[in-house]
């Protein structure tokens, strides 16, 4: 917790004299001449782990104005029992239990989220076909976890509603609504579509375990010349929607375009979007994007080739789904000898 502390003295500046750290009971005050301050609670200290569920008590620390006038600084802590059965994250353990299957035990690219009430949520792609519903193929299983360390509920079918096929080089986003978002790409789920890109949205019970699913195709092109690479990413947006940003290549003209597809919190979603972010085939293509605050979106794009690396930063302010202007900024293009 932090604050301002305003001083008031008609004898001297106001202020505050000196800066440092204070050692408490509990904590540790810092502050600095201006009045800023901040208290850090330790819970590792034995006084705090001894605090019950209403137990209140106090952090009390002695300061001096500007003109030498003390004064103390009160903080109330409001005890917390853990949970039954809560123990600590420990150095080192294994996250998936099932880990034998008809496909043998391959497990790997984990990924971490943490959910807006500190959950966290480990996916990781699974060959076993042990999970729940998995069938002997690639699949993206998940289990959620408290802050402690302690698991919720069981492991469960991330890419659920898309299963019958191979499913995999995911990204997962948490939601401002309380859920949670796996992308991927599905190769093989339709006839005449040689890979698909597929989003499986989650939301939470109140017992922290995974609840409802709703499965949604984000891409997917009949023309055998247009395909989605392997390189897509998912980031969250305010208010419970999401935008996921993926590369296409025509294996025509050899030119690899960055997209984008809005997700609205009510499901509605946008028509892909061709981000004026193109290359063609190069020694290398890689990408990332991100939301902002304001809701603006931001993708970079990098490609490595024949004679220069270049790097375009793109820029996209949003309405809704709707991706109302644009602005792109190439960053940097670097010659190689």
């Amino acid at each position: 917790v932090s604050g301002q502390i305003i001083i008031t003295d008609v004898d001297s500046t106001p202020g505050i004299f000196g800066n440092g750290t204070l050692a408490g009971t509990y904590g540790s005050f810092t502050y600095n001449s201006a009045g800023a301050w901040t208290y850090t609670l330790d819970n590792a200290d034995p006084d705090t782990d001894l605090l019950d569920t209403g137990q209140t008590v106090q952090d009390t620390f002695s300061l001096f104005t500007a003109g030498l006038t003390p004064f103390n600084v009160t903080i109330d802590i409001n005890g917390a029992d853990e949970p039954p059965g809560a123990t600590p994250w420990s150095d080192l353990f294994q996250v998936n239990v099932m880990d034998a299957g008809p496909s043998g035990d391959d497990q790997f690219e984990p990924v971490s989220i943490q959910l807006k009430n500190g959950d966290i949520v480990v996916l990781w792609v699974d060959l076993s076909g042990a999970a729940p519903g998995d069938a002997p193929s690639r699949d993206i299983v998940g289990q959620v976890f408290d802050p402690l360390g302690n698991r919720i509920g069981s492991e469960f079918l991330a890419n659920a509603g898309f299963s019958d096929r191979n499913e995999g080089d995911f990204s997962a986003a948490a939601l401002d609504n309380g859920g949670f978002v796996v992308t991927y790409v599905d190769v093989g789920t339709f006839p005449g579509v040689t890979n698909v890109i597929h989003a499986t949205e989650w939301a939470t019970n109140a017992d922290g375990t995974v609840g409802a699913s709703q499965a949604r195709t984000i891409f997917a092109s009949t023309d055998p010349t247009v395909r989605a690479t392997s390189e897509q990413h998912v980031t969250s947006q305010p208010g419970g929607g999401y935008v996921v940003t993926f590369l296409t290549g025509n294996l025509t003209t050899f030119e690899v375009t960055a997209n984008l597809v809005a997700v609205d919190s009510d499901g509605s979603a946008a028509a892909p979007v061709s981000l004026p972010l193109s290359r063609v085939f190069e020694l290398g293509l890689d990408f990332a994007s991100a939301s902002m605050p304001n809701g603006n979106l931001a993708v970079l794009l990098q490609s490595q080739g024949n004679s220069a690396d270049t790097i375009d930063l793109w820029i996209g302010t949003t309405d809704g789904i709707t991706i109302a202007q644009s602005t792109i900024v190439t960053l940097g293009a670097v010659a190689l000898r």
